[in-house]
């Protein structure tokens, strides 16, 4: 799972803050002063692909 791969317990509540913050950009509440009530849900899946780039150059 996700949250245990991160070591982030609360990650689905700070998801549901996030994606109310996508619904109401002009609330002037802070993220973490939203009740979880009032957020929407969310309990699809959640791919991450680990991906990497490197630039070199010589001086």
């Amino acid at each position: 799972d996700l949250t245990e791969e991160l070591s982030i317990p609360q990650l689905p509540e700070l998801l549901q803050q996030f994606l109310f913050q996508m619904d109401h950009p002009d609330d002037p509440q802070e993220m973490y002063n939203i009740p979880l009530v009032e957020c929407p849900q969310y309990n699809g899946k959640i791919q991450v692909f680990n991906s990497a780039s490197a630039t070199f150059f010589v001086l």
